[in-house]
């Protein structure tokens, strides 16, 4: 009887030390697996906060002149403009920096920021140190600009060029360096959000090997729709976007696989018949739920 009572002693303090020991190892694994979105978070963030810190654009429409300031109290410079104008992040004031950007817009794209900044309409001004007039103080009708920006632009005939420095975003992503948010912009992690490594590495691979699918897949798609011209046309550059995306989309859902978020692509797989499923992009699931 006493060797019963002491069996079953022995196998409840067995089942008890199991069931504390995987939970211990759930633990270890929630901590190890938050260890490495964190770091890729940071690593997300400084890429957006870098984005926002300077800005370029061209507008379109008869203009002249040029300015140049280095804060609204140095500046220097007059123009007269009648433009459409965009404005778009850079990575540098250079060609190469207006080249290389396209690709690492789908950060602030994905953080639901708008990339584009538009303005329209007739505008004049002169400026010299503090001292400004303008003919109009709409800011929809010129290129934007900032107490502390600095800030180059120059009309010449049909083209508006111009190139902004936000200090004040500089001084945010110098300060996330060392994990500071002054401006409370960074992007953090959710915990109520259930994530899936393994299933993003392996959703990124077959992304990344399957994004050529999208041009054929996407030409037969049009042509069922609107015919064989339509296919052999909007088909292939609809399918050559498509498939830029998610070759992209791919190689960031590898490089980020310890987040195991959910699929930011719609059909999530190449190969996903689109039946039931619009082809779209989602916003990834890291930001907190308040």
């Amino acid at each position: 009887m006493m060797t019963l009572r002491r069996g079953k002693q022995f196998i409840a303090m067995l089942a008890l030390s199991s069931c504390l020991a995987g939970v211990a190892g759930a633990g270890e694994a929630d901590f190890v697996n938050d260890f490495f979105v964190r770091c890729e978070l940071y690593v997300w963030n400084r890429f957006a906060d870098f984005l926002e810190t300077s800005r370029g654009g061209l507008a379109v429409g008869p203009a002249i002149g040029g300015e140049i300031a280095i804060t609204e109290y140095a500046q220097l410079g007059a123009y007269a403009t009648n433009e459409y104008g965009i404005s778009f992040p850079v990575s540098f004031p250079t060609v190469t920096g207006v080249l290389i950007s396209p690709p690492l817009w789908t950060v602030p794209f994905l953080e639901g920021k708008d990339m584009f900044t538009k303005h329209q309409g007739k505008y004049s001004t002169r400026s010299f140190g503090p001292r400004r007039r303008e003919s109009s103080i709409a800011k929809e009708v010129r290129f934007k600009r900032q107490k502390w920006d600095v800030r180059a632009q120059v009309g010449l005939g049909l083209v508006h060029a111009y190139y902004n420095f936000d200090t004040l975003e500089a001084y945010d992503f110098l300060a996330g360096i060392f994990t500071l948010d002054p401006k409370q912009d960074d992007e953090r992690l959710d915990p109520t959000v259930i994530r899936y490594p393994a299933r993003q590495l392996g959703r990124g691979l077959a992304n990344v090997v399957g994004a050529p699918m999208e041009i054929p897949h996407t030409m037969i798609q049009v042509t069922d729709m609107h015919g064989d011209f339509a296919g052999a046309t909007t088909g292939v550059a609809k399918g050559l976007w498509r498939c830029a995306i998610r070759g992209g989309v791919g190689i960031m859902e590898v490089v980020s696989f310890p987040m195991g978020w959910n699929n930011v692509l719609e059909p999530e797989y190449p190969f996903q018949p689109v039946r039931s499923t619009e082809w779209r992009m989602n916003r990834p699931d890291f930001r907190e739920r308040l």
